[in-house]
């Protein structure tokens, strides 16, 4: 399983409803740089996110959407991996508000029930 690599500065926090991503715009970049292999994954890839020592939390990249997620883990297809890619570059650069919640989102029906969570602490910086 590959270890999802945060960039420095990057806050990760958790709850049972998901996963919120925190970062300088520079950190939000070099996040989406990370995540952006989920979006060409073959199916059924796991990436094991670095919070607190050794954390339960994935993150899945698999075609079959399911309706109810296991707990500590957000499944999406690759293409809402890419979603969730853009948005962390549009919340960086500004042309997104400064929070963002995927869930909220209306890419994926039914909503998922484990959320992805953007959140830009300081100023956006262009692209």
């Amino acid at each position: 399983m590959k270890v999802l690599q945060l960039p420095p500065g990057m806050r990760v926090d958790t709850t049972r409803s998901g996963i919120r991503f925190q970062g300088t715009a520079p950190a939000l970049r070099a996040l989406s740089a990370s995540l952006r292999p989920l979006a060409s994954s073959p199916d059924h890839t796991i990436w094991r996110v670095p919070v607190r020592g050794d954390s339960p939390w994935k993150l899945v990249s698999q075609e079959q959407y399911p309706v109810l997620h296991r707990r500590f883990t957000v499944i999406m297809p690759p293409d809402a991996w890419a979603v969730i890619v853009w948005k962390l570059l549009h919340v960086s650069s500004g042309l997104e508000g400064p929070s963002f919640q995927f869930a909220e989102c209306g890419y994926l029906r039914p909503a998922p029930n484990v959320d992805v969570a953007i959140d830009l602490l300081g100023d956006p910086e262009p692209l």
